[in-house]
């Protein structure tokens, strides 16, 4: 039977040593049979701490380390690796996951005592009914680590969701992270578009805001290269152009309302290009700037080949071989996976379903792209009956929002978008946007569509409100 990974491990004893709360389940829940060896003697200490003081032992816990590095001389580097690593992720675990793989873990391992127990039972010729009572209790045995409920009355609990202030990771467009209506955990998170619009830019918008706010990011790719991908986030971190150009953008004006009244054409100052001859230097000292940040993993897999059964098992691998857990899973897109063309819009749905219940199962946010119909590409603003092939995707999401852009929009760099559905807040308005995807920026900035737009631009651009 396969052990809890080193990354789960590691979570674990970081919670034991640095968390309170975290710290006090694993303590009551979690043998320290599940844990190897380095990771026991940890565990091991900090138990005794906690049995002493009734708490975490926190900048304690480097004492600890000391004592086993002079009692162990010749593991000194594993504990001092393992120690700088704790110290690395502690204040970023991914608390619920962690608790749940141990839960696994240790669900499986009553089950293999029962049927083992079981076995013997049918051997020595014991009664049917004490040995469907042993294999009643193992496979019953439930782990809910975390306490069983709340009692609403128990206003601590019962109202704690009013100190929960961030919910959704970053989008970088202020009317979306007014309204917590970026991508969240356990949730499904999808922009449809017209095809070329740039939805693979959002996506890596997405992937950009989350490093920025110390999350771990995997970037699944299933229509771009590698390669490709890589150059995007360089342009969206750093502003790179593909060659040096003279570039514009409008500039929102808004009254003490927060009402558009004007659009004022800015020259952008002079960025990089991939054609500047110290290009390579340049690039290789911002890229490693950002060594000290959450990882971001950018993997490719081939057109129409994927399963979200694969996709988990390769988040799997990561966890195993990379001590990876992350908290965005982005999908460009999901209507790339492996699908039945005979039930080409069932299984689509049932793809959506699945990335869904992933994101549930794993608590992290996961985020996804589509395409809009022919009437929806067409459309000035696409609305949910313009999503392509299955509609039951739009039921499946927690939150869905359209690109729209007309041909006068492209032009100035500008494009709107439509929240469609939010299963968490305020839906059915416009936001606007200022962007250049030749710098490599999907947003320059933002304002909710409150003003009169078709009239600060001329009649026969066809503008929209």
């Amino acid at each position: 039977m396969p052990r809890l990974t080193s990354a789960v491990q590691e979570g674990l004893v970081a919670l034991l040593c640095f968390h309170r709360r975290g710290g006090s389940v694993v303590r009551s829940a979690v043998p320290i049979e599940c844990f190897d060896s380095y990771y026991r003697a940890i565990v091991d200490e900090a138990l005794k701490f906690w049995a002493k003081f009734k708490e975490p032992p926190g900048e304690h816990t480097l004492d600890l380390i000391d004592d086993l590095r002079s009692r162990d001389s010749k593991n000194n580097k594993i504990f001092t690796r393992i120690y700088r690593s704790m110290v690395e992720i502690k204040d970023e675990l991914n608390t619920e996951y962690l608790i749940s793989k141990a839960s696994d873990f240790i669900r499986l391992q009553k089950l293999k005592a029962g049927i083992t127990e079981a076995v013997d039972l049918i051997q020595n010729n014991r009664g049917l009914d004490e040995i469907e009572s042993v294999l009643s209790l193992s496979m019953n045995s439930s782990y809910s680590l975390f306490d069983p409920g709340t009692h609403f009355t128990d206003v601590g609990k019962s109202l704690k969701f009013l100190n929960n202030h961030v919910e959704s990771f970053p989008t970088g467009i202020e009317p979306l992270d007014n309204r917590q209506l970026g991508p969240v955990r356990k949730e499904l998170h999808l922009l449809a578009g017209a095809p070329k619009h740039g939805k693979t830019w959002w996506l890596v918008n997405l992937g950009r805001q989350a490093i920025a706010s110390r999350l771990k990011v995997v970037h699944i790719t299933l229509e771009l290269s590698e390669e490709r991908c890589c150059q995007r986030y360089v342009q969206s971190f750093f502003s790179v152009s593909k060659r040096r150009e003279v570039f514009k953008r409008l500039q929102f004006v808004e009254d003490s309302l927060g009402r558009l009244i004007d659009l004022r054409e800015r020259t952008i100052p002079q960025r990089p290009s991939f054609n500047d001859k110290n290009i390579r230097q340049l690039l290789v000292r911002e890229v490693k700037s950002l060594k000290n940040r959450p990882a971001l993993i950018i993997k490719q897999f081939p057109t129409g080949d994927l399963t979200v059964h694969q996709l988990d098992g390769y988040l799997d691998n990561l966890e195993l071989s990379q001590q990876f857990i992350p908290d965005l899973v982005i999908v460009d897109y999901a209507d790339l996976f492996r699908l039945n063309t005979e039930n080409y819009r069932l299984d689509l749905g049932r793809v959506y379903k699945d990335l869904r219940g992933m994101a549930i199962r794993r608590n992290i946010a996961v985020a996804t792209a589509s395409q809009l119909n022919r009437v929806g590409s067409r459309a000035r603003t696409a609305d949910a009956q313009h999503t392509a092939e299955d509609f039951s995707k739009v039921g499946t999401v927690d939150t869905l929002i359209t690109y729209n852009r007309t041909d006068a929009e492209k032009r100035r760099g500008l494009a709107r978008l439509f929240v469609v559905a939010a299963r968490n807040d305020e839906d059915r308005f416009m936001i606007l946007i200022s962007q250049n995807y030749a710098l490599g920026q999907f947003a320059f900035q933002s304002t909710r569509m409150l003003g009169r737009y078709a009239d600060l631009v001329p009649v026969e651009d066809e503008l929209v409100e």
